[in-house]
């Protein structure tokens, strides 16, 4: 039976938080905008960037972790769900997308 979904703030969504706001000083200052902890196991993260206009996925991944470089990674690898995308991009969200805001119950 799956339990309801919440987007739990911590200690581990903080480190990525702040590791994100100074490689993206343009990033909401409300972390649960940016990052959220779905269930004991996984972390969620969307970086919403002009850096990100023309880049391929790969290349978006590469300046997301160069920005999180500081965050050990026994909390990195808790990142099941990350979205990159540049502003235009965030206007016209896919139900996939729309799961960052909404969250889906979980079974853990």
């Amino acid at each position: 039976m799956p339990l309801p979904a919440t987007k739990v703030q911590n200690k581990k969504t903080q480190r990525i938080f702040a590791a994100l706001k100074r490689g993206f000083p343009e990033l909401s200052d409300q972390p649960e905008e940016v990052v959220y902890q779905y269930n004991p196991i996984a972390i969620r993260v969307r970086v919403i960037s002009p850096k990100f206009r023309g880049k391929s996925s790969a290349e978006r991944e590469q300046i997301v972790n160069d920005s999180l470089v500081s965050v050990p990674s026994k909390i990195t690898e808790d990142i099941t769900m990350l979205f990159m995308l540049s502003p235009e991009e965030s206007k016209n969200p896919t139900l996939l997308y729309r799961e960052f805001d909404d969250p889906t119950d979980t079974y853990l």
